[in-house]
C-alpha cells in the first residue's frame, strides 16, 4: 500500500472539506466557464448571458485548472479513505474513476446554478416587458421583444456588477414574482 501514505488513510474525514471546497470554488470562481459555454453553443446560443467584469486575466486562466486540481485531490482523498476497506488496486482504480465522475457532476451542478439564476431573471424581464407592451396597446414583434429584453437584462446585470451586488441581485430577482428594484438605491 505504498501508493497511499498512512497519514491520508488515517484521516478518513479529509475528503469532505476538499469536496466542499471544490463545490464552493466552482460556485464562486468557475461558473463563468459554463456561461461562456452557453454563449458559444452552436444549436441555440444564449446571447443574453452576462459575464462578470472580474472574469479576465489571471482569474480566468487559473479558475478551471484549480477546479480540476481540487477535483482530483478530492477523488484521491476519497480513495485514500476507502483504502482501509480494500487493498485491491483494480477496485480502488474503479472507485477513483467513479469518484471523479461524481465530483465532476457536483462541480457542473455548482457552475450551472448561476446560469439558472440568470435565465430566471431574463425571463422575468421578458414577461414584464411583454406585459407592459400589451397594456400600452403595442404589439412588438418577437425579435423586438427579445432585443429590448436582452438590452435591459444586460444593463441590469452590468449595474449590479458595478455596484458589487450581482449575486444578491440574481438571487432576489430570480425568486421574486414582482418587480424587484434593489439597484435603484444610490446607484444612479
Amino acid at each position: 500500500m505504498d501508493y497511499v501514505p498512512d497519514f491520508f488513510r488515517e484521516q478518513f474525514w479529509l475528503p469532505l472539506p476538499f469536496t466542499a471546497l471544490l463545490v464552493i470554488w466552482s460556485w464562486i470562481y468557475t461558473y463563468p466557464v459554463y456561461l461562456e459555454k452557453r454563449i458559444r453553443d452552436k444549436r441555440s446560443p444564449k446571447l443574453w448571458i452576462y459575464i462578470p467584469k472580474w472574469w479576465q486575466g489571471v482569474i480566468k486562466a487559473l479558475a478551471s485548472p484549480i477546479s480540476m486540481l481540487l477535483l482530483f485531490i478530492s477523488a484521491y482523498l476519497w480513495i485514500a479513505a476507502l483504502s482501509n476497506l480494500t487493498t485491491n488496486k483494480i477496485i480502488l482504480a474503479l472507485v477513483f474513476i467513479i469518484c471523479c465522475g461524481i465530483l465532476f457532476i457536483l462541480r457542473h451542478f455548482a457552475m450551472k446554478q448561476h446560469y439558472v439564476l440568470q435565465r430566471e431573471c431574463y425571463f422575468h424581464d421578458y414577461k414584464r416587458i411583454a406585459y407592459e407592451a400589451h397594456t400600452r396597446g403595442k404589439s412588438p414583434s418577437e425579435v423586438e421583444l427579445k432585443n429590448l429584453c436582452m438590452y435591459e437584462h444586460q444593463q441590469n446585470m452590468r449595474k449590479a456588477d458595478q455596484s458589487g451586488r450581482l449575486k444578491r441581485y440574481l438571487k432576489v430577482k430570480a425568486k421574486s414574482e414582482k418587480e424587484v428594484n434593489i439597484l435603484d438605491d444610490n446607484l444612479e
